[in-house]
């Protein structure tokens, strides 16, 4: 078992990766969509080569489960330098982009081998992530709401700089603070660990990968809808400048309702089940994004800072470690894997025009919710199974 005062001093880590990644994507979508002129394609690419950057993550994971798991967060933290590295080259489209994948691909050494150490614990899986997350939520929502007005205050570079600082950082603390008692190093090959993973999971790695493409895919579309709509309200706060609204309604507001949220996710996963939390939060973001695709004006703010996230994220990470049963850097990484082969549905559901990409989408949310179920009951089957098997 994890000492939780070690536990609560190793969340602060995931403060900093937030910090950093509430940076990165309140002031990367407009910057590189509006100000570099990449418009909505570019920004839907960028996005699904960010997922598509943890493609390996279930890899990395039965590795970090094999051989340990701290020395693979320490090499995510070499994530920082090339997002850094925007602050001193000249604005481009191309470079930003193959920049920031870059960083994506370094930090999915390190994500899954640190999230693992709050779910070894199956009893306490819920509470223990819940509480790592909200630290994370925390940091995401200081980067969201700071972004841009530190970009009027000290420059585009400064954020940029400032971003990849922050992801060093975080996995620095990670490494530094990890508990030994989740250490790893099980001395099974990572190759029948692997195996193990995506014959236990297989129908939860479907739904992720669906679900994810199509939640996150819209949302990323209507990050530039969010723009102009939170621009033209601003007017009134031009004191604030103009995309620092955007920011709060972004990233600040949905962490502030978020957070009393994150432990009731994780009393809900323990009490009803990681698939059926998984169901209703994903149902619940597809009635949203309609709701924000018909709608103007302030009816698109309150959809968008609904605090549905803590109950989706909570029980993709805490259904995977259980459902598997061991190997959590490796049940974290299929979840990881499961959002990167989002990211590759991404870029195909990209090419499609753009009256037909929306329904495409939520066509994959509505499908990732029975495989979700399906997965609950291969594991209920197996679980039956194995404890026949020990009462005789």
């Amino acid at each position: 078992m994890v000492d939780e005062k070690r536990l609560k001093l190793y969340s602060i880590g995931n403060f900093f990766l937030g910090l950093g990644m509430g940076l990165y994507y309140t002031f990367s979508r407009p910057y590189l969509g509006i100000d570099l002129g990449g418009g909505e394609k570019l920004v839907l690419l960028l996005t699904g080569l960010e997922y598509a950057s943890f493609l390996l993550s279930v890899a990395w994971g039965a590795l970090a489960d094999s051989l340990g798991r701290r020395r693979m967060v320490l090499l995510a933290a070499l994530s920082g330098p090339p997002i850094a590295a925007l602050a001193a080259t000249p604005p481009s489209p191309p470079l930003f982009v193959a920049l920031a994948t870059t960083s994506f691909f370094i930090m999915s050494f390190g994500w899954a081998p640190s999230v693992s150490a709050v779910v070894v614990d199956k009893e306490r899986a819920g509470v223990s992530y819940a509480y790592y997350a909200l630290s994370g939520g925390l940091g995401w929502g200081t980067g969201a709401a700071a972004a841009w007005p530190l970009s009027y205050i000290a420059g585009e570079k400064t954020v940029l700089a400032s971003t990849g600082i922050s992801l060093a950082t975080a996995y620095l603390w990670l490494y530094a603070l990890y508990p030994p008692e989740a250490a790893g190093g099980e001395k099974i090959p990572a190759k029948t660990i692997f195996k193990e993973a995506f014959t236990e999971l297989k129908y939860l790695t479907l739904a992720v990968a669906m679900g994810t493409a199509g939640m996150i895919g819209a949302f990323n579309i209507y990050t530039l809808k969010l723009t102009a709509i939170v621009e033209e309200l601003a007017k009134n706060y031009s004191w604030l400048g103009p995309r620092s609204l955007y920011g709060i309604v972004y990233g600040g507001l949905p962490v502030l309702l978020g957070a009393p949220c994150r432990p009731l996710a994780g009393k809900a996963v323990d009490k009803i089940g990681a698939a059926r939390l998984y169901a209703a939060s994903m149902t619940a973001y597809l009635a949203e994004l309609i709701g924000i695709g018909v709608a103007d004006g302030l009816p698109v703010l309150i959809l968008w800072i609904l605090p549905i996230y803590p109950f989706y994220d909570t029980s993709m990470y805490v259904g995977a470690a259980r459902y598997l049963g061991r190997h959590e850097a490796t049940s974290a990484g299929i979840v990881l894997t499961g959002e990167s082969a989002a990211g590759l549905l991404m870029m195909t559901v990209s090419g499609l025009p753009k009256e037909t990409v929306l329904p495409a989408l939520y066509a994959l949310i509505a499908a990732s919710i029975p495989l979700a179920l399906m997965q609950e009951r291969k594991w209920r089957k197996t679980y039956m199974k194995r404890w026949n098997r020990g009462a005789e």
